[in-house]
């Protein structure tokens, strides 16, 4: 602008870029099941009520439980033990756009598997009898 302004051209020659960071969102309300001792940490997640915080209102995106694991942090006997879900991931038309992670804090119980012993025979003693 000015009353030279007519004279001069402008162009950028800065070569300017600029990035813009996928959104972070959280995946609330996955569950997970207890189970009976099996050896394993495997657990079994449930999504009914799953549901994803910080999407942007209009965007197309849903969780996509395909490659997911729950994963208790140890084989014993318990309850209200932690799950660690791992292997979310997002679908839709936006979902480049966003990051997922777990914040559901899931937990499940352990419980003892029961056992039952057979073949157990009574012995016959050769020691004389105590009174």
């Amino acid at each position: 602008s000015g009353t030279d302004a007519g004279n001069y051209t402008v162009s950028d020659a800065s070569g300017a870029t600029a990035g813009i960071a996928a959104r972070a969102i959280t995946a609330t309300g996955i569950t997970a099941s207890n189970k009976v001792y099996d050896a394993g940490t495997a657990a079994t997640l449930n999504w009914g009520g799953a549901a994803l915080n910080g999407v942007i209102a209009g965007d197309a995106l849903s969780l996509d439980t395909s490659g997911t694991s729950g994963t208790f942090a140890n084989k014993n006997v318990g309850t209200g033990k932690a799950v660690t879900v791992t292997g979310l991931a997002l679908s839709g038309t936006d979902a480049g756009n966003y990051t997922v992670s777990d914040a559901s804090g899931a937990t499940a119980g352990i419980a003892a598997r029961a056992i039952t012993a057979t073949g157990i025979r009574q012995r016959a003693s050769t020691s004389p009898a105590q009174p």
